[in-house]
């Protein structure tokens, strides 16, 4: 089980700029990356993306429907709200499976 009040487990924005983050948790599996969507007047907006799937298999090899896509705002409260997210999912206060937008 992840202790989420240890700093150890959580990431930077700058990490995730570059890199995405995974972990699993209590028969959950959880992948986050930066997501950047395009405006209609050609502007970039950075986004953080949470997945959720169960496990044992991988992200790739997970029928789309049992994912659970969720984004918040690419500053340090969308990273805590991301966090806060994966905490509930893990302690089973939130179903995984279809695609949620926050």
């Amino acid at each position: 089980m992840i202790d989420f009040n240890d700093n150890l487990y959580k990431v930077t924005l700058d990490y995730i700029k570059k890199e995405k983050y995974s972990g699993s948790c209590d028969g959950k599996r959880f992948m986050i990356t930066m997501k950047v969507e395009q405006g209609p007047d050609e502007t970039e907006t950075k986004l953080i993306n949470v997945c959720m799937w169960p496990e044992p298999y991988s992200l790739a090899k997970t029928d789309d429907n049992k994912k659970t896509n969720v984004t918040f705002p690419f500053d340090n409260d969308g990273l805590a709200q991301a966090w806060k997210f994966i905490e509930t999912c893990c302690t089973g206060s939130v179903e995984t499976s279809g695609n949620l937008q926050s």
